[in-house]
């Protein structure tokens, strides 16, 4: 539910971005004749409220983000993989429970219909 390029209409102004998207987006197009009809007051409330995004920074600044991006998401992965491989060697396993034991000789679980476990 995000807008871009519209500021560039208004301002009568060549697009300063483009968009490139990790996973399926859908999207609407508005024609630049639709922004350029708009009252003053509306053209006016749309460049108030537009939050600049990259349009001022540098190629090396947009490759130093996009780098950083990259990163933290590698970093994430790392995480998840030694938490992963923890939990693994501990004999814990998601969803089954706090009872289930698999480290050391096998896996023992409660057996959940017993009223004496």
């Amino acid at each position: 539910m995000e807008s871009f390029g519209e500021v560039s209409i208004l301002l009568d102004q060549p697009s300063p971005c483009s968009i490139v998207t990790a996973t399926e987006v859908q999207v609407g197009i508005l024609q630049p004749d639709a922004l350029k009809g708009l009252d003053s007051v509306t053209s006016a409330l749309m460049l108030q409220t537009a939050q600049p995004t990259y349009g001022k920074l540098s190629q090396e600044e947009i490759n130093k983000e996009y780098i950083r991006q990259e990163r933290h998401k590698e970093w994430d992965h790392i995480k998840k993989r030694v938490l992963s491989d923890a939990l693994l060697y501990n004999g814990i396993q998601q969803g089954n429970g706090k009872w289930t034991f698999t480290r050391g000789g096998g896996r023992r679980s409660v057996d959940k219909s017993s009223p004496f476990q």
